[in-house]
């Protein structure tokens, strides 16, 4: 049955939670939460993984069920230097992002409660989990796989390049050898740092046998795997991707020689976890710590191009989609935003140089967006002070089919799927350029990425 983690008692009517009483559950698992570390998203991460464990306890409560489970993260530990043990919680860490904090926020409410009468609570913490659906709705990704995801990006851009026979990016060193693609491009990190990827296995064999049981009043459980250091991770990531030219650099190199733009796309789009790329905590293994589950990275890899090739009705096939898709767009605040911080379309804007306007923006649905851009020498910002000369006004699908490149912008708007208010003429100069680059975004995400203007 559906609900909704951020509503009270996760949005389950009384109806279906009679039927939920009648079944006598055994224990109540919580796994729902917001896997992602931008800062952007610091309201909704509170929301889903602090508010919604509120939510999912107290329906475990009304419900009668006396055993909760929640999936929490090793990466609770935030920025301690310590080993981090299954008893530590509070020592003082600071957090690399929203994300960390929330989850400890969600296990320090936890353990807030002492009932005698309160459902028993157990606590599982992995560190990066690996397997499994790692290709989400929408072709979202986390952790490792955003940088297979980059990789995909980035390789297709150069092959379209060369298949092309333009080769813009031949002056960054792009070429290819033999059945790989050469991009010699620097990454910000350490190659002997080291991370921890755990098994999907060994987390559901880790919890699925305490289902049931009899538990004390409160109990943590690291589910800790295998270390890895990021020199063998690329190498392995990088062989799967038939990518080469990849290294790792020291951060003060990019103050003496900034990044290319092809080193910077890459750099924006796994910007969130560079804070894990010099060193990440270190875990105690768990009380019952199993370590017959190896991690594969050459399967990993593998398993990730199925997905990304099975899902491929779901994933955008012009470089423009792709690059919203590496970049996490999933708004239109967010979309925006990227824009004005030149993340991606920066060729859109120089293209429409000329014009000094403002555009209001009306988007409708859960995500709602009602902002007012100006647009002006070659650059675009957000504004409070001038008047809009339009207004375009849209649902989300639609703004999400426009930006992504399915549904061309003059047609939603003689379909009826796009309003304009006030200069229209203004409005739909706006829909012809935006059009015309959308149909020709595979040569203008090229261009953007080769830095040539």
């Amino acid at each position: 049955m559906e609900g909704d983690v951020s509503l009270p008692l996760c949005g389950i009517d009384k109806r279906s939670r009679s039927e939920i009483e009648q079944t006598k559950p055994l224990a109540f698992l919580h796994s729902a939460g917001l896997t992602r570390f931008d800062a952007h998203l610091a309201d909704d991460l509170e929301q889903h993984n602090v508010e919604g464990v509120k939510q999912a306890f107290r329906l475990c409560e009304e419900l009668g069920i006396p055993e909760f489970h929640h999936l929490s993260t090793a990466f609770v530990a935030g920025t301690s230097d310590a080993v981090w043990r299954e008893d530590d919680l509070e020592c003082g860490q600071g957090f690399r992002n929203p994300y960390e904090r929330s989850k400890f926020k969600a296990e320090s409410y936890l353990h807030e409660i002492h009932a005698e009468d309160a459902p028993r609570i157990a606590i599982y913490r992995p560190s990066i989990v690996v397997g499994g659906q790692a290709v989400g709705e929408g072709g979202t990704t986390s952790t490792v796989y955003t940088f297979l995801k980059t990789l995909h990006f980035l390789r297709e851009c150069c092959k379209r390049d060369i298949e092309g026979g333009r080769r813009r990016l031949a002056s960054l060193g792009v070429s290819l050898r033999g059945g790989n693609i050469h991009v010699p491009m620097r990454v910000a990190g350490d190659p002997q740092a080291r991370i921890n990827l755990v098994s999907i296995d060994q987390l559901v064999d880790a919890i699925a046998p305490r289902i049931g049981q009899l538990l004390p009043q409160r109990q943590t459980h690291h589910i800790i795997g295998q270390d890895f250091d990021l020199e063998e991770i690329r190498d392995r990531f990088c062989a799967g991707m038939a990518v080469s030219g990849i290294q790792y650099v020291s951060d003060l190199v990019f103050e003496r020689q900034p990044r290319n733009s092809l080193e910077e796309r890459f750099y924006r789009a796994t910007r969130v976890y560079c804070p894990y790329m010099h060193a990440a905590p270190r875990f105690a293994a768990g009380r019952e710590s199993k370590r017959d589950y190896p991690i594969d990275l050459t399967r990993l890899v593998s398993e990730f191009k199925e997905q990304i090739d099975g899902n491929s009705s779901n994933q955008p096939d012009n470089l423009g989609g792709m690059s919203l898709a590496c970049l996490g767009v999933d708004s239109a605040q967010h979309y925006f935003e990227r824009m004005i911080n030149r993340d991606f379309g920066f060729d859109f804007l120089s293209r429409w140089r000329d014009m000094d306007t403002c555009i209001r923006f009306s988007i409708k649905g859960a995500r709602q967006f009602d902002r007012t851009i100006r647009f002006s020498n070659e650059s675009a910002r957000f504004t409070r002070h001038a008047a809009a000369v339009c207004r375009y006004e849209m649902n989300e699908e639609t703004f999400h089919q426009i930006t992504y490149n399915q549904l061309d912008p003059k047609q939603a708007f003689f379909k009826g799927l796009v309003t304009i208010d006030g200069d229209k003429e203004v409005g739909l100069k706006f829909a012809f350029f935006l059009s015309d680059y959308l149909q020709h975004v595979d040569e203008h995400v090229i261009t953007e990425l080769s830095g040539i203007k």
